[in-house]
């Protein structure tokens, strides 16, 4: 399965500095990209991942909190999802990797922000889909949006959890009076706070032809919902399609960074959509929690210093704070300690933030003294403890 996509991010008309981020990821270990992208790559079996992030928090903060969310979404995915996808995989545990996934990267956000002390306060948005098994699973956090556009109609996907939002389900607002009410960009949800998210998860039934498209505020608070139907019902090839919707939101004042990340989902692997069939969107029932190890070894764990536990081989593991500078051929990552590696706009390759994680994707099943690898080195046996602290390099 290929699935056509182009994303595109700009800062506006109004912003000297762009917060948002996208990001696409094919969860099989490869080392997802940042605000960039893989046209063409076959679809692997794990699925694949599509996200937008809206940092908020101020240059350069907001930057770092978008882009940190989405690197931390895509290593947790692959780690407890895509490394163990097969045959027997059941939709409870994409489920619950996906809401995993949006809890340790609101994690992550955070405890970057505890060590950088000019970061503190920063926080992101983030609407995560996957695309597997001919539905798209969805994680939802803060106002950015996913829409499905089938048979010249395009629907909402995800509710926006803001402050208006609620008012509108208590009905203390109408839906008129939210969109222009002077509160309307205050979120009730996002990556980075000091207390647990509500993560909203959605499943989107999809059919040969929809359009599937992920953006930030900037460009569904510029350019209506009708219009954006009406481009997209040009059928123009994602790239076409996205600049199009650019230009009119710049026209419209570009009053905040604008991001867009647009699937074709044309592949005939997808079934074909009956007559006048509806979008279906349901709600899954919340998955079982992650429990998190107890006992002597966890408490150790804790007081060495993790934050959170990587479940590996039947066992779990901590990794202790990475080297300076780490590779992700060395190792994956996972947000389980705090690192300020690499560039501030590096997105992956020794990202700020990112940190090799409990395992080794494709471990030789040795340690490796002074390695750059981290933490626990996972093997075919199962999980090891570090043989010693990893040089900084």
């Amino acid at each position: 399965m290929v699935i056509d996509h182009h994303a595109i991010t700009h800062p506006g008309r109004v912003r000297t500095q762009n917060e948002d981020a996208y990001l696409v990821s094919n969860l099989d270990g490869e080392e997802p990209l940042v605000n960039g992208l893989r046209p063409g790559e076959p679809i692997r079996p794990a699925g694949f991942l599509a996200a937008v992030a809206d940092g908020m928090g101020g240059a350069p903060t907001g930057e770092i909190a978008s882009r940190e969310g989405l690197a931390s979404v895509a290593v947790n995915l692959f780690g407890h999802w895509g490394r163990f996808q097969g045959a027997r995989a059941v939709e409870s545990d994409l489920l619950r990797a996906l809401k995993h996934a949006a809890e340790a990267a609101s994690a992550a956000v955070l405890r970057y922000a505890e060590v950088e002390r000019k970061s503190r306060g920063m926080g992101s948005t983030l609407t995560a889909a996957v695309i597997w098994n001919g539905h798209a699973y969805l994680a939802q956090v803060g106002d950015s949006r996913a829409y499905l556009f089938r048979g010249g109609r395009l629907v909402p996907i995800t509710e926006d959890q803001t402050l208006v939002r609620q008012l509108v389900d208590e009905g203390r607002l109408t839906p008129e009076q939210a969109r222009s009410h002077p509160r309307r960009s205050i979120i009730t949800q996002a990556l980075g706070g000091p207390e647990p998210i509500q993560v909203a998860l959605v499943k989107a039934t999809l059919r040969r032809g929809d359009r599937m498209l992920l953006c930030t505020d900037g460009l569904y608070g510029d350019l209506p919902d009708p219009r954006m139907a009406e481009i997209l019902a040009l059928g123009w090839p994602p790239e076409r399609t996205l600049e199009r919707m650019l230009q009119e939101a710049l026209t419209q004042g570009g009053h905040d960074n604008i991001t867009a990340l647009l699937l074709d989902l044309s592949d005939p692997q997808f079934p074909l959509p009956t007559d006048q069939e509806p979008i279906r969107v349901v709600k899954p029932n919340p998955p079982a929690e992650l429990q998190e190890p107890s006992g002597p070894l966890a408490r150790l764990g804790r007081l060495l210093g993790s934050k959170a536990p990587f479940p590996c081989g039947g066992s779990w593991c901590w990794a202790p704070s990475p080297p300076r500078r780490t590779s992700w051929k060395a190792c994956a990552r996972t947000p389980s300690a705090p690192s300020r590696t690499g560039s501030r706009k590096s997105g992956w390759a020794g990202a700020t933030g990112a940190t090799c994680s409990s395992l080794l994707p494709k471990g030789n099943g040795s340690c490796r003294t002074g390695s750059r690898s981290s933490g626990c080195v996972w093997t075919p046996a199962g999980c090891r403890r570090p043989c010693s602290r990893p040089r900084s390099t």
